[in-house]
Formats: structure tokens, C-alpha cells, sequence
């Protein structure tokens, strides 16, 4: 850094989805930098097609296109290019910065896989890096999948050039430290906590707001699945467990856009609204309402329901805000998901038990009123021993500590680029 004393505010290219784009990354990215910004000079580098919704939606935030890196980094040169890296088409213009940013590199693993980032630059540029990686003959067999249904980033996570790319790498769980170790084991990885926004208990006020804009039952128990909607969001798995539990009063709502990875009966269901309310289930899926945020479609709920399998580590932003906000979640045992606490969540297997283990958790939150207050208080508690501010200060030490005083890893693999 320019300066090591503590007083100095390092400047940092912060490289990362942001909202309006409808994206758990996005959201936790405009939550830490609110905080981050006290601590250091930062600027947000998105996709320049998005650049204008950004700059309209968010006028206060630190944000420039990605095509400004090269003369911010002229002007002012940048101490580290933090790089939120993501199994997502929208993480994908960031990729060559990545390998080429000329400061300390900082690398925000939320993901185990990065096969979608690369797919989102271009079908070639996907095969090159598995090639790169894994060798042509995996490439090849990856080349002929591509034409099936479904996605193949279990068997590709890519993980090895972008982790050799950077100096420093950052992680929220032990489980995804460990993936990431075995694909680059000479980094140095740092587990960070996932930060929450803390609200407090305002006896129910700002759910029923929630509900009267949303128009959900005031008077029903609401679980609440939100995110981006694939086959390993179990999505289909949760609507099978609650239409056979046949819980009276309570109702499930989905938010979320429904991908090309979700299954065809899933896009029936969203498509279906007399389905739907037969069964006290809603969705808004295809596109997330104007008047929805993400803020008042998690207030409206009394519990979250957020599964993963497979997986490839990542860990919940939407968990993290439905704690914060007291709602205790359902999630899978397996993965980040597992270490969180048992208190303020209910976890159930990702095998054969799945179904029955997902109707009990639901049925004794609706019918154990104590219980789902007694979790709702410890959600509440977790989430002001994970506050923003708090990550924002962990954050803040992994940057310093980020040495300029070594020389700059250079990454031994050859850049690709798709030009």
C-alpha cells in the first residue's frame, strides 16, 4: 500500500455485480462497500451495459463501467483490485481483469465452480479454460455435453487459474477454504464471516406493510424461497414437501427468476397461477416486480427455505439476510450451509430422507409457535455477531496485510482471452 500505517485509506478497484442486477452477490456487495467506504477509498467496477441502471438506481454509489479500470488505475493507481468471483454469467466480464489488473489481487470466491462465469464470456472461451486446466480430452468430452440439458460446473469447477491469479483469496466457509486449497494450495486463503444487516424486532410491522404491498394473507405462516431459481435450489423438492404436508394457514411463496436450469415441471408451477393458489403457493418468478426489493419480499416472510444440491460450497446471502432480519431458515446439511448454527436454522439431508425431513421442518415451524420464536430470537442474535460492520473491518485487515512490499504474483498459465 501507499502508506502501511493503520491511518491510511487504502484505494481499492471493488470488481462486482451490483444491484438492480437481482443477484444474492449484488446485494451483499452494495451491504459490505456501504460499510467499506468509511474504512477506504472504493470503486465499483461493473458491467459497462449495466453501468447507466447502476449510476440511475444508485446515484450515491462509488460505481464505474469496467472499460474505466485502465485510466482510474492511470489517475490514481489502486493499492488492490478486489474480484467477487461467481458461478454466474453475470460475474463474466471481470474474468481478464482478473488476470491482468497491474496491483495486488484480491479474490472473493462465492462459489466453488466458475464454469457459468466462463460460459457467460462465450462457449469457447469455456472450453479453452477447460482445456487450460484439465487438458483437451476433458475439453472435447465437455464440447459434446454442451449440447444435453443441464449443467456441467459440478464436474469443472476452474477453480486453478483464478485462484493462481491472485495474492490473496477470501472465503466464508471451511468447506469452500477446502475446495479452493486443493485446486490452488500455495495461496493464502482467508475465512471471513458472511456479514447480516441487523433489524430489530419491531413486532411484525414492517411484515405486514411487506404483505399488504405483495398482497399475501396477514394472518398466514409464510416460508419464503428467494434467489435465482435451478434444479439444485431443490425448489421442486420444497413445493413437493409442502403441498403433502398440507399445512391449513400456511402459505409458500418463491421469488426469483426461473433459469434455463430449472426443471420443466418447476416452470409449470410458475406459470400456473390457478395451480399455484389452489395449493397456497405463490410466485413471482419470471420477472421480480418493479415495486418488489429484496428487503420487503423477505420481510413478508416468517421462515426461509434455502437448499443446495449439488453444490459447490457457496454460501447464502439470502440466509444471511433472512437471519438478520429474525427469520429462521431451512436449509441442507451439506457444504457452508452446515456450519451454520443450529439454533437459528433446521437442516435436513440431501439423500432419500430428504422430502420427509423437509415436511417435518415445516410442520413444526407452523405448528410450534415457541419454537419458531425461540429460533427467530437466535437468528437474531447470530446476525449482531455477523454484522456488516464487522466484515467490513475483516475485509479491511486481509487488505493490508496483502504485502506490497512482495513482488506480484504472476500467474504461470497463459492468458486467454476471447477477443
Amino acid at each position: 500500500m501507499n502508506n502501511a500505517a493503520d491511518t491510511q485509506r487504502p484505494r481499492i478497484a471493488w470488481w462486482s455485480p451490483w444491484p438492480p442486477s437481482y443477484s444474492g452477490v449484488a446485494e451483499y456487495s452494495r451491504m459490505l462497500v456501504a460499510h467499506l467506504r468509511r474504512l477506504a477509498e472504493v470503486r465499483v467496477f461493473v458491467e459497462d451495459a449495466l453501468a447507466p441502471r447502476v449510476v440511475e438506481t444508485f446515484p450515491d454509489a462509488p460505481a464505474l463501467p469496467a472499460s474505466a479500470f485502465q485510466a482510474e488505475q492511470q489517475r490514481s493507481p489502486f493499492d488492490v483490485a478486489v474480484f467477487h468471483l461467481g458461478n454466474q454469467a453475470g460475474h463474466a466480464y471481470m474474468a481478464d481483469a482478473l488476470f491482468s489488473a497491474p496491483c495486488r489481487r484480491v479474490g472473493v470466491f462465492h462459489d466453488g465452480s466458475l464454469y457459468h462465469l466462463y460460459e457467460g464470456i462465450s462457449r469457447y472461451r469455456l472450453i479453452r479454460e477447460i482445456a487450460a486446466e484439465e487438458g483437451w480430452s476433458a475439453a472435447w468430452r465437455a464440447w459434446k455435453r454442451l449440447r444435453q440439458p443441464g449443467s456441467d460446473s459440478y464436474h469443472h469447477p476452474l477453480l486453478r487459474r483464478a485462484a493462481g491469479a491472485c495474492d490473496q483469496i477470501i472465503v466464508h466457509s471451511q468447506h469452500l477454504a477446502g475446495r479452493v486449497r486443493a485446486a490452488a494450495p500455495d495461496r493464502p486463503i482467508a475465512v471471513l464471516p458472511f456479514g447480516c444487516e441487523t433489524w430489530l424486532d419491531d413486532g411484525g410491522l414492517l411484515q405486514r406493510q411487506a404483505r399488504r404491498i405483495i398482497g399475501l394473507p396477514q394472518d398466514a405462516l409464510i416460508f419464503g424461497v428467494f434467489g435465482h431459481i435451478t434444479a439444485a435450489k431443490r425448489v421442486d423438492q420444497v413445493i413437493e414437501a409442502f403441498v403433502q404436508a398440507d399445512l391449513p394457514g400456511a402459505w409458500l411463496y418463491v421469488v426469483g427468476e426461473v433459469t434455463g436450469l430449472a426443471t420443466p415441471s418447476l416452470r409449470r408451477w410458475a406459470t400456473d397461477p390457478a395451480l399455484c393458489t389452489r395449493h397456497r403457493i405463490r410466485f413471482d418468478a419470471r420477472r421480480r416486480p418493479a415495486y418488489l426489493s429484496w428487503a420487503t419480499a423477505m420481510h413478508a416472510v416468517d421462515a426461509g427455505v434455502s437448499l443446495r444440491f449439488p453444490t459447490t460450497g457457496e454460501s447464502s446471502a439470502v440466509v444471511s439476510e433472512l437471519l438478520g432480519m429474525g427469520k429462521p431458515c431451512i436449509v441442507s446439511d451439506i457444504g457452508a450451509l452446515a456450519e451454520l448454527p443450529d439454533d437459528c436454522t433446521i437442516k435436513v439431508p440431501v439423500d432419500d430422507q430428504e422430502i420427509a425431513a423437509l415436511q417435518a421442518a415445516l410442520r413444526s415451524l407452523t405448528t410450534q409457535p415457541d419454537r419458531l420464536a425461540e429460533m427467530s430470537r437466535a437468528a437474531r442474535a447470530y446476525a449482531q455477531e455477523h454484522t456488516w460492520e464487522a466484515a467490513a473491518q475483516a475485509y479491511l485487515q486481509v487488505i493490508r496485510d496483502v504485502s506490497p512490499a512482495t513482488s506480484h504474483v504472476t500467474n504461470t498459465c497463459d492468458k486467454i482471452r476471447d477477443n
